[in-house]
């Protein structure tokens, strides 16, 4: 649910200032949560932090992983990579504020985060708690709805429609609506 509220504050920031930071940001929490939370019905509830029975594993890498991976300084300088990690030696991504990209050096650290990106895809995935609970949805919902309004992104619109009709057409019980999906006691 914290993406959810995080999604919308980053809507509306980007709604009022227009600065570019908040819809990347945005952006980000979208394509997280539809790829990694969306059921097609509803949103799922978690995701653990472990995989592999290693707390962070999925998401930190050692400097000389992302060297390997990415061959690209201007990468390393701007993700704040460092030789130690600031995470038990490893390194988890971080924007490095200082530094302003110009429009010519976007696409590099795009491609470069790409390939690292797709390095990770082949490690264990935390595990997914598949509960799909209503009044998070309804925070989720209203989260993509800001998103899909003040981004522009007509597709978050529809997956906040479908899943309102399915937790409807799951959860209503004519009286009042259950607090899990499918769970109809």
């Amino acid at each position: 649910y914290d993406n959810a509220l995080l999604l919308k504050a980053y809507s509306w920031a980007f709604a009022l200032s227009k600065d570019d930071y908040f819809k990347e940001k945005a952006d980000g929490i979208f394509h997280y949560v539809k790829n990694a939370l969306f059921s097609g019905k509803g949103f799922y509830s978690s995701q653990d932090a472990d995989s592999d029975c290693e707390e962070g594993k999925y998401y930190v890498f050692t400097e000389d992983e992302i060297r390997k991976i990415v061959k690209d300084e201007m990468f390393m300088q701007y993700y704040s990579v460092e030789e130690h990690g600031g995470l038990e030696g490893k390194n988890v991504l971080r924007i490095n504020e200082r530094m302003n990209l110009s429009d010519e050096e976007k696409p590099g650290i795009e491609k470069s985060k790409k390939k690292l990106l797709e390095y990770r895809e082949k490690r264990v995935h935390p595990a997914i708690d598949k509960k799909i609970i209503v009044s998070w949805n309804a925070l989720m919902v209203s989260g993509f709805v800001a998103y899909g309004r003040y981004c522009g992104n007509e597709e978050a619109i529809q997956i906040a429609g479908d899943a309102c009709k399915n937790i409807l057409k799951e959860c209503w019980d004519g009286k009042r609506l259950l607090r899990v999906f499918g769970k109809k006691a």
